[in-house]
């Protein structure tokens, strides 16, 4: 299995979470890739998020073949599927398969995709 990490640094914490996932990783020679929010690649078939989400719904909007697991940094976290502290059982059942996916209705306008809703607003520029 090959896994995207994807990470928002501009959530406080992350960092240190972000070494947790990938000592994780390294330790059960997993072959990753980390990726920045704002400069996702195509690697692997599972991407695991590391922020809010706004930083999920980014990711799922990029990597739409590969299931998307998030962990929560931000203030709510109604889309991430796990919290800090299960960082090394999170790991161990996606290694095992032992997940399920939910499929999503993906939003289309024009040349722009959406997992959740769009936002008209009045300026050029937005971000989630």
């Amino acid at each position: 299995m090959r896994i995207n990490v994807v990470y928002n640094n501009q959530i406080g914490g992350c960092a240190d979470v972000l070494a947790r996932l990938e000592e994780e990783l390294i330790t059960r020679k997993v072959e990753f890739q980390t990726f920045d929010i704002d400069s996702l690649k195509e690697f692997g078939d599972f991407t695991i998020v590391i922020g809010g989400d706004g930083t999920l719904l980014k990711a799922a909007r990029f990597y739409t073949t590969a299931p998307v697991l998030g962990i929560n940094l931000g203030r709510l976290g109604f889309l991430s599927q796990a919290g800090v502290s299960e960082i090394e059982s999170v790991v161990d059942k996606v290694l095992e398969g032992s997940y399920s996916t939910e499929e999503r209705l993906m939003l289309q306008s024009g040349n722009s995709l959406a997992l959740n809703d769009f936002v008209i607003k009045g300026c050029k520029t937005s971000r989630t």
